[in-house]
């Protein structure tokens, strides 16, 4: 009787036991968000992490481990002195800091930490305040049915303009494009930033 009794009491706490367990794992894991003191030292992705492969429709760049893809113009190119993957259109001219002065440059990047879209903001806020700084502009939208932020803006001591996508999710997927501060660069490389984004997948 008393055994009974026992099993009766220890199966509900133990099956207690285990839920808040789960509970407490699956909020660090899933819901609970990076501290900023953290968000320098976490993982960001590199160049061995993407595979490209030519298709009809473009060169597909995949990062297989963090489930991100899309698709940039057959006639990119890759640099290869670099760990971090960067793209680079046809005719482009870097200078001495690598900053397009002519032409366009992509640069995906997937950091290792899970913020929020207005923790996101705030981080872009006090990121870029420098007063070389014009035309700065923010927008809200939803990629892929994600959150995410459009941040452009154009650098006159560095001669260049700016146009990026951050979305916050479990990890934070950023692509930033980099273009020659003139408007003919400016045109046209927002448009094929935009035909990449339109390809963009993230699972």
């Amino acid at each position: 009787m008393k055994k009974n009794m026992a099993k009766k009491i220890i199966l509900p706490v133990l099956a207690l036991v285990f839920l808040i367990v789960a509970g407490v794992v699956f909020w660090y894991r899933e819901i609970r968000l990076t501290p900023s003191n953290r968000w320098e030292a976490a993982r960001t992705s590199f160049k061995k992490d993407f595979v490209i492969t030519d298709t009809a429709d473009g060169k597909l760049v995949e990062n297989i481990r963090d489930k991100m893809s899309f698709v940039i113009p057959s006639d990119w190119t890759v640099d290869e002195r670099d760990d971090i993957l960067i793209l680079y259109s046809p005719g482009i001219d870097l200078s001495l800091s690598k900053l397009p002065s002519k032409g366009c440059k992509i640069v995906p990047n997937i950091t290792e930490i899970h913020i929020s879209v207005a923790a996101m903001q705030k981080e872009l806020n006090e990121k870029f305040s420098w007063p070389s700084i014009f035309n700065e502009k923010y927008e809200n939208t939803e990629i892929v049915g994600h959150k995410a932020i459009i941040h452009s803006f154009d650098d006159t001591k560095l001669k260049t303009h700016f146009y990026s996508l951050h979305m916050p999710r479990k990890k934070l997927y950023e692509m930033i494009l980099e273009a020659g501060l003139n408007t003919e660069d400016i045109e046209k490389c927002e448009k094929i930033f935009e035909q990449v984004l339109n390809t963009l997948s993230i699972q």
